[in-house]
């Protein structure tokens, strides 16, 4: 990423508004620094690892499409982390067994 010698010494919020800038890198940073914590998060949600990586996926992809409404005084990873949840809670109701009467 130009002007960034390690992208552990910028802040996610850093990050999160150079995305919004349009620097796709800033976002794979994003990815890199988020990607085990969100996946494992999900992990603990679901019960599956395949499940918890293919969501983490569908968040981050939530996450770049709505960069633009991330606010950036507060926390990105509260942002992030509530994206994730909420694609959770999305797949068990998604995925939970309806009855017929």
């Amino acid at each position: 990423m130009t002007g960034m010698l390690d992208d552990n010494e910028v802040s996610l919020e850093e990050l999160a508004k150079r995305s919004q800038d349009g620097d796709q890198s800033a976002f794979e940073f994003l990815v890199h620094r988020l990607q085990t914590r969100i996946t494992l998060f999900l992990y603990r949600m679901v019960g599956s690892m395949d499940i918890a990586a293919d969501l983490a996926q569908d968040s981050f992809i939530k996450a770049y499409k709505n960069i633009h409404r991330y606010d950036c005084r507060y926390a990105f990873s509260t942002w992030l982390f509530t994206i994730a949840k909420r694609t959770a809670l999305n797949h068990f109701r998604s995925s939970r067994p309806t009855i017929e009467f």
